[in-house]
């Protein structure tokens, strides 16, 4: 998880504080996170993420060069800029798409936030997304810290506003990886670690689905939490301080105000939208699901590729499936290797197939990240300015008095 210096600086008092109130979901009071880092003072150089970016960049250079440069290097010179620049644009308007559902989610928890800071911090997020291996772990905490930063939602609703928005996002992709996988497994024997990424996707898709499965008001169950939380704070306020210091009692109630917080946070998302609003959130995560094969048959079709749409559409969802395995930033490596396999099941060669595949993560992957990283950049440097504002508006009130 990465975090702006300057914020941790100052909200260093503020995490204190949340501590000793027993807050639960504070991730960037938090200085080690799964599969990410924060940027801070004593943790600058993020070592491991280097290494690992090294890491699939040095395997993306060894697949290219078993796979066979000049085959490789043809394809590439087949590019056509203008097709390109097309693709970019149709790339920046799937991001937009993503980021309309956190906007609409966030209306409905009435924050006032416009778009284009929506737009800004979903970059932000997708920066450290594609930055990391966390499976996307890393980049949802920072959107949502960074949205209670700029709404002053409690982290309870945008918790919530985070599970309808993976809910919506995750089970439109679920249904067109089954319906993908199943068409090609009819011809072809599939690597078992495609069923296996594929298991673990309708294992997660299920969870998000039975968390709305309840015959609980919403109203009821936050009701409860509130009974359970001032029944826990009285039991606290009563037991001796010598126990409160008890590292059994601690982990216990940490454990509690765990279980309470994504109770709460369970109990927001069930009355955040209705049917009809989930089916349109629904409709969007399919179209940019269904956008990203469409990149990859113009891709193969700009290279000189006769792509079958129907293939295409299985390799894209069969390389995303592999890629999400945290394995190196971005699925360097995985999703490249992962695409050109699967078009070999076509006729092509690993080499065309790779070079399919790597043309279209200068849409997909690269572009995006120098979009996300040069807005991650400016946020930086918004909130440096802030900063120094802040300080020379106290230093001002110290000379005037």
């Amino acid at each position: 998880m990465l975090v702006i210096a300057n914020e941790v600086k100052q909200s260093g008092r503020d995490c204190h504080a949340l501590r000793a109130r027993n807050d639960i979901f504070i991730p960037f009071c938090v200085l080690k996170a799964h599969g990410g880092f924060i940027l801070t003072e004593e943790n600058s150089v993020p070592g491991k993420q280097i290494f690992l970016w090294i890491l699939g960049i040095a395997a993306i250079i060894v697949i290219i060069f078993f796979a066979g440069w000049d085959i490789i290097k043809a394809a590439f010179l087949r590019a056509n800029i203008y097709v390109l620049g097309s693709l970019f644009l149709l790339q920046t308007a799937t991001l937009a798409m993503s980021a309309y559902k956190w906007h609409y989610l966030l209306k409905k928890l009435h924050a006032r936030i416009r778009f284009r800071e929506t737009f800004g911090i979903f970059l932000a997020g997708s920066f450290v997304e594609s930055v990391t291996p966390s499976s996307k772990l890393g980049g949802e905490a920072v959107k949502v810290y960074l949205f209670r930063r700029h709404t002053s939602l409690p982290y309870q609703k945008l918790t919530a506003a985070l599970l309808v928005d993976k809910y919506v996002t995750l089970l439109p992709f679920a249904i067109l990886c089954v319906l993908s996988v199943s068409l090609a497994a009819v011809s072809f024997k599939l690597p078992s670690i495609l069923y296996s990424a594929l298991l673990t996707l309708s294992a997660v898709v299920l969870l998000l689905y039975l968390l709305y499965r309840t015959k609980t008001y919403p109203e009821v169950c936050l009701e409860k939490i509130k009974t359970a939380q001032k029944i826990e704070d009285n039991m606290l306020s009563q037991a001796p301080a010598a126990k409160k210091f008890n590292l059994r009692l601690l982990i216990a109630q940490k454990g509690r105000n765990a279980h309470l917080f994504f109770e709460e946070a369970i109990c927001y998302s069930r009355k955040l939208i209705s049917v009809k609003e989930r089916y349109w959130l629904f409709s969007i995560s399919l179209l940019v699901w269904i956008l990203y094969p469409l990149k990859i048959y113009v891709v193969a079709l700009m290279l000189g590729f006769n792509v079958e749409p129907l293939f295409a559409a299985i390799a894209t969802y069969a390389a995303y499936l592999i890629s999400m395995i945290p394995l190196l930033p971005g699925g360097l490596g995985t999703f490249e290797g992962s695409m050109a396999f699967m078009f070999t099941y076509a006729d092509f060669s690993f080499a065309e197939g790779l070079a399919i595949a790597l043309t279209a993560r200068l849409v997909t992957f690269w572009f995006p990240l120098i979009l996300s990283g040069t807005m991650t950049a400016y946020l930086i440097w918004r909130e440096n300015d802030l900063l120094r504002t802040s300080e020379l508006g106290k230093i001002d009130k110290v000379w005037t008095k």
